[in-house]
């Protein structure tokens, strides 16, 4: 099949955000505009390039992102229309985003792979690094217990966060957490010890020093409204933290990840991190 891949216009973008929601049975105009501002939210702060696999038609097939950061990038949005799938539109975007990771100079790339797009990424080289799991968050009992970590809401990160979130990830997040401030996201804090930031309906990342701390910003966060949150589970988690959380029913095919790596391991400390930021799923 012959197929052109490229930076979308604006109409194009829009079927490419179209195509990656039907990839996953996850239509809806509601949908479509949260992705769609969601996307342009990165692409104004410099963060993300979306491009696109335009077949012999010139309609929209495929697409895929590259998120950079400072020490990696994340590839994220990769969906196919899914009459057109197994015909080599998914690998020839990986490998246009991979080509565009290797021009802008990052030796790590990773990713959020479900079960459908696993294979796809395995051929290009990406490794298994932990599972990555979708919750809701039910009502749960208000903060202010005699004792209890105090959480406080700002509208910017202090340097004690950033720096934490550095050990936690091995990456500079900042220019993210700069863009969804910007863009009516709040911080939620207990002083030197740990923050979530809160983000429409979601929290993340939450990054702590202890399961306490990181269980007493979710409960503040959920009387904001607060009720998705995306937790790696790694070797380090605390499995307290995932008590009283709920599963994402089974047919909401983007609930269950597996994050990848292909490249250099960045030096994190995954002590640190209760909760991501859901960026780079497909």
């Amino acid at each position: 099949m012959d197929f052109t891949i490229r930076t979308p216009d604006e109409s194009e973008r829009l079927d490419a955000l179209r195509i990656f929601l039907r990839s996953f049975r996850n239509e809806g105009e509601a949908r479509e505009r949260g992705l769609d501002h969601f996307i342009g939210m990165l692409e104004a702060a410099g963060l993300a390039r979306l491009r696109v696999a335009l077949d012999a038609d010139g309609k929209v097939a495929g697409c895929g992102a590259l998120i950079g950061f400072a020490s990696a990038a994340w590839i994220a949005l990769m969906g196919v229309e899914p009459e057109k799938q197994k015909q080599g539109i998914g690998n020839a975007v990986m490998t246009a985003l991979m080509n565009l990771a290797g021009e802008l100079g990052f030796s790590t790339v990773k990713l959020d792979a479900t079960n459908f797009g696993r294979g796809l990424y395995a051929r290009h080289g990406f490794v298994d690094e932990y599972p990555v799991h979708m919750y809701e968050i039910p009502a749960r009992c208000d903060l202010g217990e005699e004792g209890g970590p105090k959480v406080r809401l700002d509208e910017e990160v202090p340097g004690w966060c950033l720096a934490l979130d550095r050990e936690a990830v091995g990456d500079d997040r900042s220019g993210l957490f700069r863009a969804v401030l910007a863009d009516g996201g709040k911080v939620l804090m207990v002083e030197e010890e740990g923050f979530g930031i809160m983000h429409g309906r979601k929290i993340g990342p939450i990054i702590a020093k202890d399961v306490d701390v990181a269980i007493a910003i979710v409960r503040r966060a959920d009387s904001f409204g607060v009720s998705r949150i995306y937790v790696p589970q790694h070797s380090h988690l605390n499995e307290g933290f995932l008590v009283g959380l709920k599963e994402i029913p089974p047919e909401w095919e983007l609930r269950c990840c597996t994050r990848m790596i292909k490249g250099d391991p960045l030096k994190q400390n995954l002590k640190l991190e209760y909760a991501g930021y859901t960026a780079a799923t497909g």
